[in-house]
């Protein structure tokens, strides 16, 4: 039985963009779609190359009171969002306990305004949960890190650790500033 009478979808998958389509919602939707992957790659591979150029020996993280023995490393600092440098942005890179030469990097965004990516880390899919006496550190048994190394990146800035350096108020906000700034913070 076929699904589609344009063939099947394999074939749709490698031509999404037929002639027939341009100028329909479909057609948008699949540009849509195509810039959206290009442009999460795009951000994915500019973090792989800022994690590679920025890494240093002080820049790793020990954590103390942790409550079991760990086999990852992971390394914290900031990354420009400026060409000028003064918009510092917070990141926590956990390496994968799997293979972290060969496992995918996941980036992972709060949602900010207002939400840390750190708080994702330590409550939501980071390593490490914080116990009820909040002096201490336990294993997360789901941690996304099992399977990805994970970039926390607080963003914008002015969320969690991320600040600036010039004017406290003067950051800009919106969907297109912030990912503007993230990228250039993957990049720098």
């Amino acid at each position: 039985m076929r699904i589609c009478d344009e063939g099947n979808i394999y074939q749709q998958i490698i031509n999404p963009l037929s002639r027939e389509e341009k100028g329909t919602l479909v057609y948008k939707q699949k540009i849509a779609a195509i810039r959206s992957s290009v442009k999460m790659l795009f951000i994915l591979l500019m973090a792989i190359i800022g994690h590679a150029k920025s890494i240093n020996d002080e820049d790793l993280v020990i954590l103390p009171n942790i409550t079991f023995i760990y086999n990852f490393k992971s390394y914290s600092g900031y990354l420009y969002g400026n060409a000028e440098k003064t918009y510092k942005m917070f990141y926590w890179f956990v390496e994968s306990q799997g293979n972290p030469d060969s496992d995918p990097v996941a980036l992972w965004l709060n949602g900010g305004p207002g939400c840390s990516s750190i708080g994702g880390a330590f409550e939501e899919l980071g390593p490490f949960y914080v116990n009820r006496d909040s002096h201490s550190l336990y294993e997360n048994p789901y941690a996304w890190n099992k399977a990805a190394n994970v970039l926390f990146l607080e963003s914008p800035v002015g969320v969690g650790f991320s600040y600036i350096t010039t004017d406290p108020n003067g950051f800009v906000v919106g969907d297109d500033a912030v990912a503007g700034i993230t990228s250039i913070s993957l990049m720098v």
